[in-house]
């Protein structure tokens, strides 16, 4: 197996064949780059290619395990949002019936505080982890 890595030692490219390889760091041109050959088993994960070795450094690192919260905090987010947006029926019913006059079919502060809550917490993943 051929790589191709960066002056900072990230493989930009991978292959078995080293022409493939040369072709990729006329690509990288602009970058100083150096080819190498190993035995070693690549590894591809979130757009980087790794040599095992330091593939189970990195999972072991604290970039990688925030990497993963966040990735974690991202989904959690996504889903609550879902959540507030299959209420939101339940919102517009409940203003139908307030200005009919009428009783709304749910228990409107159950609903509230609960909506509330999952405002807090995502507001709370958005500021623990910078997402918008």
């Amino acid at each position: 197996m051929y790589i191709l890595k960066d002056k900072d030692n990230n493989i930009l490219s991978y292959s078995k064949s080293k022409r493939i390889i040369n072709d990729a760091q006329i690509m990288f041109n602009s970058r100083e780059t150096s080819i190498e050959e190993t035995e070693e088993e690549i590894i591809t994960a979130g757009g980087k290619a790794y040599l095992k070795s330091h593939w189970e450094e990195y999972i072991n690192s604290e970039e990688y395990k925030y990497s993963i919260e966040k990735e974690n905090a991202e989904k959690e987010i996504s889903a609550l949002k879902k959540e507030l947006q299959e209420d939101d029926y339940k919102i517009i019913k409940a203003f139908e019936c307030s200005i009919k006059g009428e009783i709304p079919p749910y228990n409107m502060e159950e609903i509230l505080n609960l909506r509330n809550s999952k405002r807090y917490r995502i507001n709370e993943l958005q500021a623990s982890f910078s997402i918008n």
